[in-house]
């Protein structure tokens, strides 16, 4: 919520300058940027800690309960592999663009690519538990 409305703000706070004040600082859509990516890599994770991502129930209510399981299971050990990537290529990405400055704010641009890793980290985190309550038919 914080990251939305900071969000928020930075966006206002450009429109207001631009349009009322015909003034222009140009680091708004630079931090808009940043704190979009932020909010949509947490998102992320909270909506995997939440259960909270759609999926197709279609083909899998028509499924036996064995196959269901055997499929959720799939599943899960799908996005546990998903969110491995996203620690394994985002941590190199950090890496790579640590001596880079962001042109407007002047930060680097690692602060950009950190919450990918992070993501994936939260994401393992909170499957896990739900990988082992489905391995012992609880989920």
């Amino acid at each position: 919520m914080l990251l939305v409305f900071a969000l928020c703000v930075d966006v206002f706070a450009a429109v207001v300058l631009r349009y009322v004040f015909h003034r222009s600082l140009g680091f708004y859509d630079e931090l808009a940027r940043f704190l979009f990516v932020w909010m949509s890599f947490l998102g992320a994770a909270t909506g995997v800690k939440r259960h909270g991502h759609f999926g197709v129930t279609f083909v899998v209510e028509r499924l036996s309960p064995a196959m269901r399981r055997a499929l959720a299971v799939f599943s899960t050990l799908a996005m546990l592999l998903f969110a491995g990537l996203l620690v394994s290529k985002g941590l190199t990405m950090v890496r790579l663009t640590a001596s880079q400055l962001s042109p407007a704010m002047e930060i680097p641009i690692s602060y950009l690519y950190a919450p990918v890793p992070i993501a994936g980290l939260l994401m393992i985190v909170y499957l896990l538990p739900h990988l082992a309550r489905q391995l012992r038919g609880r989920a």
